[in-house]
């Protein structure tokens, strides 16, 4: 295990670039092959074809891969190394906190045009939109945040 992390450490942005690649080119070859075909058929024709599918599942594909090897590679970081990750353990831990409060405290009414959009899009409930409202503060807080923390560290820096 610890020989297969320190390959993904060494190279694991090769690999992704490469296989990401990979796909991109075979997705983009077989697009154009059939391009001439898919340009020949009606708009409603058009629905029903495949012509984008391998793209659509292969970047579906990926995103799930490097969320797994997220989630393994941070569990299998903290697992190992468990003193160095404290400070990560507790950012994380804020994180989730303010967001919790930022929901508890979120309304769950809708007004203006967001109240519009509710009723034309259909299916949001207060507590999806208290949702939304959570993450969209917790957003802001973050950008907030690391601009704050970026202007900081370089007036430090020039003060040095």
């Amino acid at each position: 295990m610890t020989k297969l992390y320190q390959i993904m450490a060494a190279h694991g942005q090769r690999i992704a670039l490469a296989v990401g690649l990979v796909v991109c080119v075979i997705f983009m070859v077989s697009v154009f092959a059939g391009l001439e075909e898919f340009s020949q058929l009606s708009k409603q024709d058009s629905y029903g074809t495949h012509i984008f599918d391998f793209g659509l599942v292969g970047a579906i594909v990926m995103t799930f891969v490097a969320i797994g090897a997220l989630v393994f590679f941070g569990v299998y970081q903290v697992a190992t190394h468990f003193r160095q990750s404290i400070k990560g353990i507790i950012g994380t831990g804020v994180i989730v906190a303010a967001f919790f409060v930022l929901y508890a405290t979120a309304s769950g009414e809708a007004t203006g045009a967001v109240a519009a959009t509710m009723e034309k899009v259909g299916g949001i409930t207060p507590g999806i939109l208290k949702f939304i409202k959570a993450g969209n503060t917790s957003m802001l807080l973050m950008i907030l945040a690391a601009f704050v923390i970026l202007v900081a560290g370089e007036i430090r820096n020039a003060l040095k």
